[in-house]
């Protein structure tokens, strides 16, 4: 007769050695730069949720501009861990090449009101935005001139992003937007601290009055590319400021982003 008791505490033993192997992946095995193993999968996915639930309990204001501190702060220990010992990693070895800015939360922010845009597959909200008062006049000035040659504008889809804000959406698409690769999510999203999105030349990611952002459904960059809006920005947008940071072949390890515009001062 099989001893019951014997195979419990057998299957208790496999438990706990599940459960140290899986604390250890998560503390200090070693993080797959081209894709995460299962029980790393498993940490973005509750760190995705975490994050979800400490955004809506929020102020919807206070959302973009939350501090890299107060991101880290909402999570648990192993969830903390996983994220310091990601954005430990040096983004060169990811292929990303951009500069690094800072993980402090830029003051003086105009604050743009969210958008809605009626979409073939429902409505699209922009959510709250914000940008420093210089780079707003800029964008005001630059819009009114395009109106006058064009009869439209661009919107802000997403414009600064506070380092913590940033990191949540790092996780975010890393997750089944972007395979738990590494290598490829670096490709479009930075990491907090390295994001034009979180520096004082803030970039904007412009949608235009039919909602094309190059990154809706059925969207990609050669979709605002041929926008005449794109056109006049490629002949103008330096009179205002504005640059297109990742161009075809830019030398960042980015991917083509027509719809991403940085202010700089020359």
């Amino acid at each position: 007769m099989k001893n019951p008791k014997k195979h419990l505490q057998t299957a208790l033993l496999l438990v706990v050695l599940f459960l140290v192997l899986a604390v250890s992946d998560i503390v200090y095995f070693p993080i797959s730069h081209e894709r995460l193993d299962f029980v790393q999968r498993f940490m973005v996915r509750q760190i995705n949720k975490s994050w979800g639930e400490y955004s809506e309990s929020m102020p919807k204001e206070k959302v973009k501009i939350v501090s890299y501190e107060n991101f880290l702060g909402q999570f648990n220990f192993l969830e903390r861990r996983f994220v310091e010992r990601v954005f430990a990693i040096d983004p060169k070895e990811l292929g990303f090449k951009g500069a690094y800015f800072s993980k402090k939360t830029v003051d003086d922010l105009v604050l743009i009101p969210q958008k809605t845009f009626e979409m073939p597959d429902g409505p699209y909200e922009t959510g709250i935005n914000y940008m420093p008062g210089y780079v707003y006049a800029d964008y005001e000035k630059m819009m009114e001139a395009m109106e006058k040659d064009l009869g439209r504008r661009l919107y802000i889809d997403s414009a600064y992003r506070s380092p913590g804000y940033q990191g949540a959406i790092f996780f975010y698409y890393l997750g089944e937007k972007n395979n738990y690769s590494l290598k490829e999510n670096a490709g479009w999203v930075a990491m907090p601290g390295y994001s034009e999105h979180g520096s004082e030349n803030t970039a904007l990611d412009f949608i235009n009055q039919d909602g094309i952002s190059g990154e809706g459904k059925d969207q990609t960059s050669e979709t605002f590319e041929q926008l005449p809006e794109y056109d006049w920005l490629m002949k103008n947008a330096s009179k205002y400021n504005f640059y297109l940071t990742y161009p075809r072949n830019n030398p960042y390890g980015v991917n083509y982003e027509s719809w991403h515009w940085h202010w700089e001062k020359k």
